[in-house]
């Protein structure tokens, strides 16, 4: 069965098995923490908690493009989190700004595509795939990405 997001994971990797693994696991571990912030049912469970940490202490810092690439990704990871944390806190500000702000800054975590397109294939490759995946997460329905307002009404 194909999946969408991890054929344009790979291609915008060119290829790089540990960069799309790298990837992956960093989407499952936002995932499953989304899950147990938001209390989504079934993700808040032992076996959910037990591969997050695994995939966090265990794969991530094994994997040899994160560990090639460990002074340019950790600190773009902290910020992501600290920018998701936000988001979380922003949420349900009464101010509108504010709140387009959290929905802006929960997807920090693509940027970490994007920085590891770029440090597989320079500068260019990487301004071509910042395009593409605002384009897909935003608008794919391969993606399942929301709008604001769909964000906006989740309570």
């Amino acid at each position: 069965m194909k999946n969408p997001e991890i054929e344009n994971l790979y291609r915008w990797c060119q290829g790089d098995e540990a960069a799309v693994r790298m990837l992956v696991s960093l989407g499952e571990v936002s995932q499953i923490a989304d899950d147990f912030v938001d209390g989504d049912k079934p993700g808040c469970d032992s076996a959910a908690m037990s591969r997050l940490l695994l995939l966090a202490l265990v794969n991530l810092p094994n994997n040899p493009f994160f560990e090639k690439y460990r002074a340019w990704l950790a600190p773009l990871l902290a910020s992501a989190l600290l920018q998701w944390d936000a988001s979380n806190g922003w949420h349900r500000d009464p101010r509108r700004d504010t709140r387009i702000y959290g929905f802006v800054y929960r997807c920090a975590l693509e940027k970490v595509i994007v920085t590891t397109a770029y440090l597989i294939a320079g500068f260019e490759h990487a301004r071509n795939v910042e395009r593409e995946v605002h384009e897909f997460y935003r608008y794919s329905a391969d993606a399942d990405g929301e709008t604001f307002e769909q964000w906006e009404a989740i309570t």
